[in-house]
């Protein structure tokens, strides 16, 4: 277990100040948390922080959090300090006052300086920050803060800023505005980028999110930002994932590791090969990702996080080639390492996962009990897909038991949450569920609608679990020219997505050159007998085997 500092970076706060500040606050705690990073110090991943004050019931001001939230804090995220604090603008300067807090101890220091130099400041603060924390310090580490900054221009940084507050209001044209103004301001400023991504996603535009992060890509590789490019890349991938283009993904995640390893990180490398392997994995090839996964085991053992998640996929591909035994194993394994890293994510998916396995084994009481546990480790703020694939998995043991009217109650909050956050396959496979538990409790009508909707998804992801809901829309009297007219559709869907992405493809010019530059399906099946297509842990947990790195998620040099 790594025992080096780990710091908790809450949002700044401006006394009396406005909604656009409590944003600002915000956006200049990420980048004090990225410039922590670039000191080589741990930080907790934002969406980590954000969670527990959320579910702590924490709101940050301008008053120092007492002891006892503190350690609150600590307890949930494993942190050993807390950075918290204050911003000021007056009069053309930009003022900082943070407070370092380990225990009774508390750490005060203030940076200031000209607006103009916000970055300046912003660096002053945190190499004074970082006398109070365990690691390196000096004129390098300066070099690395420098060398981390986004851009120079206020203006751009506090567009973004007014983008993120513009879109929270539902202010659309404005988002747009001032997105278009950051990218004006400095063309190589790649926060925008980022944050047209980011909402690009929430609202169901895979084409957009796609499109924004090939191009945050472009933009790294052209400026020899080659680590940031191969993270870019790996955020490309996990989108081509989400929206079942596994070519595609495949395609990215190989890139990035190419990159990573002419940069000579092998954490990076392993981490995008692993990414590789869970794509097979999802396709179905379980001999394929178990050779990946046993190299990157090998190689990354002085990296917890990364041993866990390997750990934890290499129980999947062993449940994928039958070795259910073997997978308990792996499985309760990572479950250890989930409980020493207080990774909540990590523990809910290996009860979810280790709840499939004992169904496969036959003993649902043991699988009812397991995904009982992945249930209470997650809410729906945290991971609503995750949480989805579980209440899914209780649902279709509950079936098996001989429970269904209580299986369609958990079957019917799978799909409400899938609907709002899941990705096109995750839907439809839940989906077939629901309309599975219909079926059998006399309601063909309300089914009907679920299984056409599941078939059109199927058939523009070119997936094999088309054959299961062409066989169910033929049992509910479906004619054979409907069923046909349903595939054509959803074929011309997915021939248009296909050239809309063709203009999308990643170009990297002759400096760009990569290569110059070196230097499950198998569970989706479910029972036979009863046609269940499980979202268990090969379907529903993207955010964890399916590793995004993104401004929450940075990859460390090594």
């Amino acid at each position: 277990m790594n025992d080096d500092p780990l710091l908790l970076v809450l949002p700044l706060v401006r006394v009396q100040g406005g909604e656009l500040d409590g944003w600002l606050g915000d956006s200049l705690a990420r980048t004090i948390r990225e410039r922590l990073e670039a000191s080589g110090r741990r930080v907790v991943p934002l969406d980590a922080a954000i969670h527990a004050c959320e579910s702590l019931g924490i709101e940050v001001s301008d008053s120092l959090l007492p002891a006892t939230e503190r350690e609150w804090l600590g307890a949930q995220t494993g942190a050993t300090h807390l950075v918290q604090g204050t911003f000021a603008r007056s009069g053309g300067k930009l003022s900082l006052e943070l407070h370092v807090l380990a225990g009774e101890s508390d750490r005060a220091l203030k940076a200031r300086g000209p607006e103009a130099d916000f970055q300046e400041v912003i660096d002053d603060g945190v190499v004074r920050l970082i006398q109070h924390v365990p690691g390196a310090t000096g004129e390098h580490v300066r070099k690395r803060l420098r060398r981390a900054r986004a851009t120079e221009s206020l203006d751009a940084y506090l567009a973004v800023v007014r983008a993120r507050l513009a879109w929270d209001q539902g202010e659309e044209q404005t988002f747009e505005d001032e997105i278009a103004t950051a990218i004006r301001l400095d063309p190589g400023y790649v926060d925008p980028l980022m944050v047209v991504a980011s909402v690009a996603r929430e609202a169901g535009d895979p084409e957009r999110q796609v499109e924004a992060l090939l191009e945050v890509a472009r933009v790294h590789g052209a400026a020899k930002r080659r680590h940031e490019q191969a993270k870019a890349l790996l955020s490309v991938g996990y989108a081509r994932v989400e929206n079942g283009d596994w070519d595609e993904a495949i395609e990215a995640y190989e890139q990035a590791a190419k990159l990573f390893d002419a940069e000579g990180e092998v954490r990076g490398a392993v981490q995008a090969r692993m990414n590789v392997a869970n794509v097979h994995l999802r396709l179905g090839d379980a001999e394929l990702a178990f050779d990946e996964y046993q190299r990157g085991l090998e190689r990354i053992q002085d990296f917890p996080e990364d041993l866990a998640k390997h750990t934890f996929n290499l129980g999947l591909a062993l449940k994928g080639r039958g070795e259910l035994e073997a997978a308990v194993e792996r499985l309760e394994e990572a479950l250890q390492h989930g409980f020493k890293l207080r990774d909540e994510e990590l523990i809910s998916s290996c009860y979810n996962a280790l709840g499939a396995v004992y169904d496969d084994l036959g003993d649902h009481a043991k699988a009812l009990t397991n995904f009982r546990r992945a249930e209470e480790h997650l809410d729906a703020k945290a991971d609503p897909v995750l949480l989805a694939g579980v209440k899914d998995n209780i649902g279709i043991i509950l079936k098996k038991q001989g429970e269904p009217e209580r299986a369609l109650e958990y079957s019917e909050q799978a799909c409400e949450l899938l609907e709002t956050r899941g990705t096109p396959l995750h839907v439809a496979i839940a989906y077939v569920n629901r309309a599975g538990l219909l079926l059998e409790l006399d309601r063909p009508d309300e089914a009907a609608p679920f299984v056409v909707a599941a078939h059109r998804e199927f058939v523009r992801l070119h997936s094999p679990m088309r054959d299961t809901t062409a066989q169910m829309l033929v049992d509910l009297d479906f004619e054979e020219e409907s069923i046909e007219l349903i595939e054509r559709e959803a074929a011309e869907e997915a021939e248009e997505d296909f050239e809309d992405d063709e203009d999308e493809d990643l170009e990297l010019d002759d400096d760009e050159d990569v290569d110059e530059d070196e230097g499950d399906e198998g569970d989706d099946e479910g029972d036979d007998e009863d046609d269940d297509l499980e979202l268990d842990e090969d379907e529903d947990d993207d955010d964890l085997d399916e590793l995004e790195v993104d401004e929450d998620d940075d990859l460390e040099a090594v």
